[in-house]
């Protein structure tokens, strides 16, 4: 099947009703507000905070590279794809019985299990990354990918602001452990129907490159062979650490004696907001601002949020307006990232090109274990110093990335 503008359109659509629907899966499970109060909870400390955003944040990257070989030796990734999907969705359904059984464990095998179950949404979510990302490349008319990323941010993020607020309804409706097996279960559900969008996905099948050479061998070929690629690396390494700083900002709300279940939707609210924004702007910018604008903003967003974390802790306000800069970081990187990616690889080697993506995102996977160890002997301050002082050496590569769309 070649890529017509009618398979291209169908599966633009396809794609937007998957984003659409798993938005209300990501407000319900999200990961700088739901997930690590859930943790803290339970009886969780900054060592299991960080351990929780590792596993989430770097475990999904570092495992793509083990994905990546068998992915890209198939020509059919749909499969694969909607296989990775599943093995979320069972993820997300065992963790709702984790709650429903609440009372029948202690903590520390609540604590266990909940790495367990979180370890196999990881594993599905790098399986299933690899596969989005070649099929997605393939399928839809590159003239028309910086549009969809737009308004594929404004779409779950719309979806993900109301959805926000009914998650952060039921947080405050039913008491602890209750309200997380509502959150769990609707996520799972809700996952479960954005799949139906991947099924409708027309894929335009391209024979697999053979590997002649070990996938070690291969990676090392490829950075030497594309110095873009090195320097997108050393880019998500550095201005990637955003991710690691609002589970942390969290956990030091707690410590200010504010971590209510209102207090955790309203930040929600706050950062939906921040990425539905950015979102609207890339939209209608799209055609006129290039990759290389929109990381320079992200890198500015990177610096700032962290500052005003540390600053102005003892503010409740300082903590709106720190997950709101976290959401429109948050958006500007992703489609930034993401155009970048598509645009140093080819069919031939994005599957490739998404393990080594995924693997080389060492920083941002060692970051939340390390922190958590520099919080509990150092305090807050030192992590935020930290993240600042790696974020600022961002800037060297984005202006080394020759960034054209």
């Amino acid at each position: 099947m070649s890529l017509t503008k009618e398979v291209s359109r169908n599966n633009y659509y396809a794609f937007l009703w998957h984003a659409g629907i798993s938005a209300i899966a990501l407000s319900f499970v999200d990961v700088d507000t739901v997930i690590p109060s859930m943790l803290i909870n339970a009886g969780g400390t900054s060592i299991h905070v960080g351990i929780l955003t590792a596993i989430l944040i770097g475990g999904t990257r570092l495992s793509q590279l083990f994905f990546a070989p068998y992915i890209n030796s198939k020509s059919n990734k749909k499969g694969l794809l909607i296989t990775g999907i599943y093995l979320r969705v069972v993820a997300l359904a065992g963790m709702a019985a984790i709650f429903f059984f609440f009372d029948s464990f202690s903590n520390a095998v609540i604590i266990f299990l909940i790495f367990l179950l979180m370890t196999g949404f990881s594993l599905g979510g790098a399986f299933a990354t690899i596969s989005y990302t070649d099929i997605l490349g393939k399928s839809i008319l590159e003239s028309l990918r910086k549009s969809f990323f737009s308004i594929r941010q404004i779409l779950m993020s719309s979806v993900t602001l109301i959805s926000a607020w009914v998650a952060g309804y039921i947080l405050k409706l039913f008491d602890y452990p209750v309200n997380y097996i509502y959150v769990f279960l609707i996520a799972a559900l809700a996952l479960l129907i954005a799949s139906l969008g991947f099924w409708k996905i027309k894929e335009v099948k391209i024979a697999p490159p053979k590997l002649k050479k070990s996938i070690i061998a291969s990676i090392i070929d490829e950075l030497k062979s594309n110095q873009q690629l090195t320097y997108y690396l050393l880019l998500t390494n550095t201005l990637g650490l955003g991710y690691s700083i609002l589970p942390f900002t969290l956990l030091l709300g707690k410590e200010q004696g504010d971590l209510s279940n209102e207090f955790v939707s309203n930040l929600l609210l706050v950062k939906m907001s921040g990425l539905i924004l950015a979102g609207i702007l890339i939209y209608f910018y799209s055609k006129r601002i290039k990759y290389a604008t929109m990381l320079k903003v992200t890198f500015v967003l990177g610096v700032l949020f962290p500052v005003f974390a540390w600053l102005f802790k003892s503010h409740v306000e300082a903590y709106y307006l720190t997950f709101f800069l976290g959401g429109l970081y948050g958006s500007l990187f992703l489609v930034s990232s993401g155009g970048i990616l598509l645009e140093i690889s080819n069919s031939s080697n994005r599957s490739i090109y998404a393990g080594i993506s995924g693997a080389g995102n060492i920083l941002p996977t060692l970051i939340p274990l390390v922190a958590g160890v520099i919080i509990a002997q150092f305090g807050f301050q030192a992590f935020f110093i930290t993240i600042l002082i790696i974020t600022l050496s961002s800037l060297y590569f984005i202006y080394k990335l020759n960034c054209l769309k």
